[in-house]
């Protein structure tokens, strides 16, 4: 099995789901968190990088 594989099954899982409609900016959030969950550290590394400078919420 390739390593494009599992990916390519994973980003149809997040964003194939039933009645779900995705623009190309909101389904890479959901992909960029979705990785920053799976790798090792990178998650807290995110919130306090949003601690220290803080983000704009878009609406």
């Amino acid at each position: 099995m390739s390593q494009r594989q599992p990916v390519t099954t994973l980003v149809k899982q997040r964003l194939c789901g039933s009645g779900m409609r995705w623009k190309e900016k909101g389904a890479q959030t959901i992909l960029s968190l979705g990785a920053l969950v799976q790798s090792k550290g990178r998650w807290q590394q995110f919130w306090d990088k949003i601690q220290q400078y803080g983000t704009q919420v878009y609406i």
